[in-house]
């Protein structure tokens, strides 16, 4: 039995009774150009480099560049030059973990068109559907869904069933995500504009959608743990919450957001819910004159 191979040698098995050659990318080879063709662009395994350089959905010199890795200045190789102990699926990776069933499923609700792969990497809509999804409502789920595929960190995402809640945490290189797919229950307007609150369930693509906002923050080094003051108020009078800036920013609350941002209210209007009026339950608010 043959227990070891060199890397990059053909790996062949049947399936269907067509024999395939994947290499140990994952990839089949173009037998014309002998190119892995790897979803976002193609790979010369002869010279261990990409045909093209990596890309980025924000306009930077370097896309995804960090100092402290000399190798990830390096936009044409794979996995900083380290493919035994790294991996690449597309070109950019988000990933659903565990149960990918239902994390895919909850992704194609939150955006039309959004698919998860047999490995749980999470691959955007296609172009035209994209564009559909910006004309019929569900610009900023897609938008969301296309940065975290774009990014080169690797978004986690995993179920955390009967949790009623999300968590995110992580770094520059890996954020991972928990959610329950059953949703959570926030406080939200009962009505338009400067109505009543009252506590409210979410299903459980928005918890998820919060969350990968929070992935996009920390994946582009914007996020902000520090404390501020929401000020609001309903027809009872006048309060103030205090929490981190963060969460305020994800909700979409006025004076946290920066240009640009996508925030939790814009994935809640899909869905047909009502704005989240505070992060907090009651028992955080303050009355104020």
């Amino acid at each position: 039995m043959q227990t070891h191979f060199i890397y990059d040698r053909p790996l062949r098995y049947v399936h269907s009774c067509v024999l395939t050659e994947p290499r140990y990318t994952g990839k089949e080879r173009d037998t014309e150009s002998g190119l892995d063709y790897f979803g976002a662009r193609f790979y010369g395994s002869s010279m261990g480099r990409f045909m093209s350089p990596d890309w980025s959905a924000k306009v930077a010199p370097v896309p995804y560049a960090k100092l402290g890795d000399p190798q990830s200045l390096n936009l044409y190789a794979y996995v900083g030059n380290n493919p035994l102990s790294k991996f690449d699926p597309d070109g950019h990776v988000g990933k659903c973990e565990g149960d990918t069933a239902q994390c895919g499923a909850d992704l194609a609700k939150l955006v039309p068109g959004t698919k998860v792969g047999a490995d749980g990497t999470v691959i955007k809509a296609g172009l035209l559907q994209r564009i559909w999804n910006h004309l019929d409502g569900n610009g900023a789920g897609t938008s969301l869904v296309s940065s975290i595929v774009n990014t080169s960190t690797v978004i986690h995402i995993s179920t955390d069933p009967g949790s009623r809640n999300g968590s995110t945490a992580g770094d520059a290189a890996n954020v991972f995500i928990k959610y329950d797919p059953t949703g959570s229950t926030n406080q939200a307007r009962t009505g338009p504009g400067n109505s009543a609150i009252a506590a409210a369930d979410e299903p459980g693509q928005v918890t998820l959608g919060h969350e990968l906002i929070h992935a996009t923050h920390i994946a582009n080094g914007t996020i902000d743990y520090g404390l501020g003051v929401h000020s609001f108020s309903d027809p009872t009078g006048n309060y103030q919450e205090r929490w981190r800036t963060e969460e305020f920013r994800t909700v979409g609350f006025q004076w946290f957001t920066q240009p640009g941002d996508i925030t939790e209210q814009k994935l809640r209007h899909p869905f047909g819910l009502n704005d989240r009026a505070t992060y907090t339950n009651p028992d955080n608010w303050t009355p104020q004159p």
